[in-house]
């Protein structure tokens, strides 16, 4: 009987973890703080790195700087 009762727990415990909300790589440039926050997590943790969100603050970050570059000069 116990040998059921961990496949069942950790079927529970992962359904219970929260899942992040999905943010496109505009949301980011809108939320320059959260964009921040979000490239910092997904550099220290290579577990998250290559999720949508990652993906789309990374991709953010880039492109305000493509954008800064053009607007110095």
């Amino acid at each position: 009987m116990k040998l059921y009762a961990l496949p069942l727990l950790v079927f529970v415990v992962s359904g219970c973890a929260e899942d992040e909300v999905p943010r496109d790589r505009d949301w980011y440039m809108s939320n320059v703080d959260a964009m921040k926050v979000k490239v910092e997590e997904c550099k220290n943790d290579a577990r998250i790195a290559d999720t949508p969100n990652c993906k789309n603050a990374l991709n953010a970050i880039s492109q305000l700087a493509i954008l800064d570059m053009f607007k110095t000069n």
